[in-house]
């Protein structure tokens, strides 16, 4: 359930607190992300299995993954045109 959980989060772009209860605390399933972060365990999984073809279905990349309005790296936020309509100030 830990690892889904983690699939979750990449695939969606989630907020940690944002995880769905059906994985568990958000909490802890962060807690449990940031000691294997420090450990090491994901890069070595990775490795592992970036070196298999057959694996090469699991990895995740931009292609599959959300991002938040405010990740866009743009100042100011999203800029769109005046309808013809507008009032205001």
């Amino acid at each position: 359930m830990f690892v889904d959980a983690i699939l979750w989060m990449a695939g969606n772009a989630a907020r940690w607190r944002d995880l769905p209860e059906v994985f568990g605390k958000w909490s802890g399933v962060h807690a449990r992300f940031r000691r294997w972060s420090h450990a090491g365990v994901w890069e070595r999984l990775f490795h592992t299995m970036a070196d298999t073809p057959d694996f090469e279905y699991v990895l995740i990349d931009s292609t599959i993954s959300k991002v938040h309005a405010d990740a866009t790296g743009a100042k100011g936020g999203l800029k769109l045109p005046r309808s013809v309509g507008y009032i205001g100030g």
